[in-house]
């Protein structure tokens, strides 16, 4: 059978009202009288926070002028927020490994302060600690 007729059928017996079913989900032979199907089981991937936003902490005690941030190498969008630095991280596409998002800061003298936030999307919440440092 060539695909075209395949395909025809298909449509054919899914306008009669005839319902084919594969093999690996077809009811079992031996128990005429209950049927039982195979239905593939969907979980959501993970409930945790994974599209946020980041904050740069102390941009004027510390008089940060700039600032880079990273998630997992790859440079992302900073926004000059209320006097502040922030950039949204979309961590949904990237799977149930370990995060890491690097901060780069330039301050009004010219020194780089650097800061380091590791994040493990899925996950349950760990007990609240200290904000970060940068």
């Amino acid at each position: 059978m060539s695909g075209q007729t395949v395909l025809r059928a298909g449509i054919a017996a899914a306008l009669t009202g005839a319902l084919l079913l594969p093999a690996a989900i077809a009811p079992a032979a031996s128990t005429p009288q209950s049927t039982t199907y195979k239905v593939p089981v969907y979980r959501l991937p993970c409930s945790g926070a994974r599209f946020f936003e980041v904050h740069v902490q102390g941009v004027k005690r510390r008089g940060i002028v700039s600032a880079k941030i990273t998630v997992n190498g790859k440079s992302v969008t900073v926004r000059h927020v209320r006097g502040g630095f922030a950039a949204k991280i979309d961590l949904r596409k990237l799977g149930k490994r370990t995060i890491t998002v690097r901060i780069t800061a330039k301050t009004r003298k010219g020194r780089t302060i650097r800061g380091t936030r590791v994040y493990h999307p899925c996950t349950p919440k760990l007990p609240e600690k200290a904000p970060p440092t940068l």
